[in-house]
């Protein structure tokens, strides 16, 4: 489905990625892992057209997409939901998750989804006339999960979904992305809490300084000395998040 390819990305002088390259399969959770800095948020941008890949390419359905804006590539089934949520938060959790369904496919079914998203996060629907800024940080990340499942994507990128959340929270999290990927979106995640990620992942890439030095199956990864001793001891207590 998705194929990056020695992308490279620079803000001004500063390289934030210099050779990054994995790919995601319909139906598959890969999570993208590394330490501080290594790259994840600014790989997950260039995805999403958010910052430009300096070199390298991105493919989605043998398509390139790396030089089409960020709304053309949610209009192709790709969505982003950013590091620290991003919610409106003088409108309510409705009107929040309404914003989602952006596109003219994704307004055509607009009801469904709402439903759909409910059905994920039924406290949702329960403070859906509530404002957003006046949710907990569990059910703030909840409603920008379903704002970006609002948009009916194919790929949904998650960035540090749990950043903040008490560990109750954090198991049902990661409950609700195995949910989505056995409705058959596939999922790319960038999450501090490395061990679940490991978990419920199919495959897993490593980056270190902006380039990518692992990929494979996650739990093949999980075994190897290298990575348990540089990523996975690093996040006995929570992990790594950038």
């Amino acid at each position: 489905m998705l194929k990056v390819e020695h992308i490279a990305v620079s803000y001004g002088e500063f390289e934030a990625l210099t050779d990054v390259s994995f790919e995601v399969n319909e139906g598959e959770l890969v999570t993208l892992l590394g330490v501080n800095g290594a790259g994840k948020t600014t790989t997950l941008r260039a995805i999403s057209g958010i910052v430009p890949a300096r070199s390298g390419t991105i493919t989605y359905d043998g398509r390139p997409i790396h030089k089409l804006e960020a709304e053309d590539i949610v209009e192709l089934g790709i969505v982003h939901v950013p590091e620290g949520r991003g919610l409106f938060g003088t409108l309510t959790v409705r009107e929040n998750l309404e914003l989602g369904a952006y596109t003219a496919r994704a307004r055509r079914r607009a009801s469904e989804s709402m439903e759909m998203v409910f059905q994920l996060f039924p406290v949702l629907k329960q403070r859906q006339s509530q404002l957003a800024g006046s949710l907990s940080g569990g059910e703030q990340q909840m409603c920008a999960i379903g704002r970006g499942l609002m948009a009916r994507p194919r790929l949904l990128m998650i960035d540090e979904m749990s950043l903040g959340l008490a560990p109750v929270l954090v198991q049902k999290m990661f409950e609700a992305v195995g949910q989505i990927v056995r409705a058959g979106v596939s999922v790319l995640l960038v999450e501090q809490h490395i061990r679940h990620s490991i978990r419920i992942a199919d495959r897993a890439c490593v980056l270190e300084k902006g380039r990518t030095v692992k990929f494979g199956p996650a739990r093949e990864l999980a075994d190897q000395i290298h990575f348990q001793s540089l990523y996975l001891g690093a996040a006995a207590g929570g992990g790594s998040s950038e």
